[in-house]
């Protein structure tokens, strides 16, 4: 350094000013903005979205393959209690809960020609389904 001073080197006052202009203006845009999505001073709300309640429709489908017979829930609600019962009305199975779309296999009715599946739906609506 030889004796001399070291001296910085300042920027010149346009580049201080733009750049403060530019602060200012972005401060004030977000203000804008914040007064835009709240007029009255308060926190936004949202909305709730609209229930729509759609019908319920339990239903079973009973069908038999190889000999084993399956029952469907075939409705648009969760089944319960679902059990087939020979034509006589003596229990061959309970299946419990079958959700919409849900198969299970009764292996107990197999050689029976003749049976009857039947279940609850979630507002105690009794469905009874019968084979050909």
């Amino acid at each position: 350094m030889n004796g001399q001073t070291s001296r910085r080197r300042r920027p010149p006052l346009a580049l201080v000013l733009v750049g403060l202009v530019v602060v200012v203006i972005a401060g004030l845009l977000l203000r804008a903005l914040v007064r835009s999505d709240d007029s009255d001073g308060e926190a936004p709300t949202t909305t709730a979205a609209a229930v729509v309640e759609l019908p319920q429709n339990p239903s079973l489908a009973l069908e038999q393959h190889d000999g084993v017979w399956q029952v469907e829930n075939d409705g648009n609600v969760t089944m319960s209690d679902v059990g087939v019962a020979d034509d006589d009305g003596q229990s061959l199975c309970q299946l419990g809960t079958l959700a919409p779309g849900q198969t299970m296999p009764c292996d107990a009715a197999s050689g029976h020609d003749e049976v009857v599946a039947s279940g609850s739906g979630p507002q105690g609506q009794s469905v009874e389904v019968r084979s050909d």
